[in-house]
């Protein structure tokens, strides 16, 4: 099911057919979901702040409950009979009775808005805030809701659970100016806003996936509604301590799914990709696509990964381990128009090469194309090299494809 700012409407998705399933009320747009018992479909929108219960057989909806001191309804999760809800502006947690069509709050978090929400084994609800970056866990026994983890950002976008652990997603955004520069006196007065927290390491530029060199100004064109920033993704255990499994150095997470083997899949909001930690935490690029945003990142109770895209609205599905894979550099800039020699590397296994130059930051018109270096050199161990056959340029980019 998939909620959308298409007149509030709400999508159904079945093997490779996509309809309609419903329209919510009067609202701008359907902003979180959550699949109750009897595949019941729960609704949250925006302005208004309203719960809507729909029909999934027939596509009726039905409102359930307008919330007090809400314009939006970020996230919701069921817990047992009772369905929590996720607000702004006020960082309300409501706990909502659908049969009665009331709802009451819960928690206050202090926070302006609460924009992920997790119900765990324990019989407990996890939600992360923004713009304070907290994760706090509400004991569904007791109700005593306590702070799990304070993060140096200003949101926690995602939730998931893993054996006993959540992993979050704390994302870093940076202020948004209305005239273009900040002065010293704004960004002292942002960062005394909130008290610093844990703050996300940042690997080297190049050395992990996501750990990319910054874009330069004019070279790839910036959507007006992406917001800048960095982020990162933790696990938590259930005393708080915190473990630093990724981090991004030049956009941020949006959403996390789990499947049964422990990997972690976590969607970023630049550049189209889903990125992959191993139990191990290792990290990979499983899935890079040519829209930019991820919006939503899904793992079917087979195992079966999908994830939805946000800039060109689309809906993914892997099918399947790739039998062959590649890698495409970032363009370098030599500063000035150079011959290129030998490329040395280390590998084994299936794989090859390629490389091309160009005189504009942006690949395309006027670049050569992609070529195979000459004479391929074996030296010690894994160790080859090879001769570039790319013409002159002052930037150049390298491919590696694998197989298997």
């Amino acid at each position: 099911y998939i909620g959308s700012d298409d007149k509030a409407s709400i999508y159904q998705v079945k093997g490779n057919n996509v309809t309609k399933l419903a329209t919510v009320g009067k609202a701008v747009a359907v902003v979180s979901l959550a699949l109750g018992r009897n595949n019941t479909l729960y609704a949250g929108t925006m302005p208004d702040g309203e719960v809507w219960r729909v029909n999934t057989k027939n596509g009726k909806a039905k409102k359930v409950v307008t919330l007090p001191d809400t314009e939006t309804v970020w996230a919701l999760s069921v817990a047992g009979d009772s369905l929590y809800a996720g607000t702004g502006p006020q960082g309300l947690l409501y706990k909502i009775d659908t049969k009665k069509g009331s709802a009451t709050v819960a928690f206050d978090s202090e926070d302006k808005r609460i924009m992920s929400l997790l119900t765990t084994d324990d019989s407990a609800v996890w939600l992360g805030t923004s713009d304070k970056a907290l994760v706090f866990r509400h004991d569904l026994k007791t109700s005593k809701t306590r702070v799990v983890a304070d993060f140096a950002g200003n949101e926690v976008s995602a939730l998931a659970q893993w054996k006993g652990t959540v992993v979050a997603a704390a994302n870093d955004f940076t202020p948004e100016s209305t005239t273009g520069f900040k002065s010293k006196e704004s960004v002292d007065k942002t960062a005394k806003e909130k008290d610093p927290g844990q703050a996300a390491k940042m690997p080297k530029e190049g050395s992990k996936p996501g750990a990319d060199k910054k874009t330069p100004v004019g070279v790839e064109p910036q959507p007006k509604s992406l917001r800048k920033g960095k982020g990162a993704l933790f696990r938590i255990r259930g005393d708080g301590q915190l473990t630093q499994l990724h981090a991004l150095t030049s956009s941020y997470f949006t959403s996390i799914a789990v499947n049964s083997k422990g990997q972690i899949f976590a969607g970023a909001a630049d550049k189209g990709r889903v990125y992959l930690v191993d139990p191990d935490e290792s990290v990979s690029t499983a899935i890079d696509v040519d829209q930019r945003f991820i919006a939503q990142v899904l793992v079917s109770s087979q195992d079966k990964l999908s994830f939805l895209t946000g800039d060109a609205a689309g809906l993914y599905r892997a099918v399947d381990n790739a039998s062959s894979s590649s890698y495409s550099s970032q363009v370098h800039d030599t500063d000035a128009p150079s011959r290129f020699g030998r490329l040395v590397w280390h590998s084994s296994g299936g794989m090859s090469l390629e490389t091309r130059s160009g005189n504009t930051g942006d690949p395309g018109q006027g670049w050569s194309a992609w070529q195979a270096p000459g004479e391929l050199l074996r030296g010690v161990g894994n160790i080859r090299s090879a001769k570039v056959k790319s013409p002159p340029g002052r930037y150049f980019q390298y491919r590696v494809t694998f197989s298997d």
